[in-house]
């Protein structure tokens, strides 16, 4: 079975999804991130682990956090990098290229699912982010 996240076909398609038929799913999502992220007053800094096309990433910068989205797909951040400023790393969750404790929230959104060690992915989130 061939990876989706490689194929430019599927890149360009997977944001129209939550135009279509994620909607739903969409407004949930993030209805529950303002719940969740009203637990960490004073946070400015969000790593979005496995950002995709940026979809969650761009919506974070519009909440007023500093993000960076990273991805270990070249071709989703392709299509995120065509949408907006926000920065975008090629990086693996399991090995985060980032010093301790340097972004204030790391975020798994639709994420810990399709890594090989969520665990170890999770353990790297602790290290590099604050609260």
């Amino acid at each position: 079975m061939s990876n989706p996240f490689a194929d430019q076909a599927f890149a360009k398609k997977y944001e129209d999804w939550y135009g279509g038929h994620g909607r739903r799913a969409d407004s949930l999502e993030k209805r529950l991130l303002v719940r969740l992220l009203a637990n960490f007053s004073g946070a400015e800094t969000v790593l979005e682990v496995g950002c995709g096309t940026g979809h969650f990433s761009r919506w974070l910068a519009e909440q007023g956090f500093r993000v960076v989205g990273l991805d270990i797909s070249p071709v989703m951040l392709s299509e995120a990098k065509k949408r907006d400023g926000v920065p975008y790393l090629v990086g693996d969750a399991l090995a985060l290229p980032f010093a301790d404790r340097c972004f204030d929230i790391v975020a798994f959104i639709t994420t810990l699912e399709f890594v090989a060690d969520p665990r170890r992915a999770l353990d790297q989130a602790v290290r590099v982010g604050r609260h």
